[in-house]
């Protein structure tokens, strides 16, 4: 049964224990080893937002909702997100930008094979020095995502839908096949980092 430990507050104790059964889709929270919640992910109760009242009169709230085809378990104390949770912001941005750098780093690597090594299968792909400058570009977006700037997210993003549209066009255009599987892994990450553009606004009104 996976297990995550969370803290209430940034730089506190871990002693938000979460285990989940994916399986049959059950959870329990328990706090400094008291067990809070038991049950269902289906629970109605977690689908509008449980309150559980912990020491002092202060509220956690956990909650399972969907947004899109993320499904995600919210939790919140005092109303706002636990540090690492998956409402946490800062975890979604932290994803957002580890992406750009994945495709960065891709991208150099693909660039390095076909331009230096001269790897045939790549360059019949039509990989080329394109892929290298793309791949720097990537990587300085990445790295001013991470700084906190929610422009070079967004900028990475069509960077990204923009690419995948000249790939796509080209391969229509030659009759090469349409990488179907490619455009699904495409979208999934257009997903993640609009997710993580989103984020930032949360970030604000924390």
């Amino acid at each position: 049964m996976p297990t995550k430990r969370y803290a209430l507050i940034q730089g506190e104790p871990k002693d938000l224990e979460v285990r989940w059964h994916l399986l049959q889709r059950q959870i329990k929270l328990s706090y400094l080893g008291k067990e809070l919640f038991a049950g269902s992910l289906a629970d109605p109760r977690l689908q509008q937002g449980l309150t559980l009242v912990l020491a002092e009169g202060k509220e956690l709230l956990i909650k399972q909702q969907r947004q899109g085809i993320f499904a995600e378990l919210e939790l919140s104390f005092q109303g706002k997100p636990l540090p690492g949770s998956d409402s946490d912001p800062e975890r979604k941005i932290a994803a957002g930008w580890s992406l750009l750098y994945l495709i960065g780093f891709f991208n150099l690597l693909f660039g390095f094979l076909a331009v230096v090594v001269k790897l045939s299968f790549l360059q019949n792909l039509g990989v080329n020095s394109y892929a290298l400058v793309l791949g720097i570009l990537y990587i300085v977006l990445a790295f001013f995502t991470q700084k906190g700037h929610a422009l070079a997210l967004l900028v990475g993003m069509l960077l990204y839908l923009g690419d995948g549209t000249l790939s796509l066009y080209l391969a229509v255009s030659t009759k090469a096949g349409i990488p179907y599987g490619g455009l699904v892994v495409r979208l999934l990450f257009l997903l993640f980092m609009y997710r993580a553009f989103r984020a930032f606004s949360q970030l604000r009104k924390k």
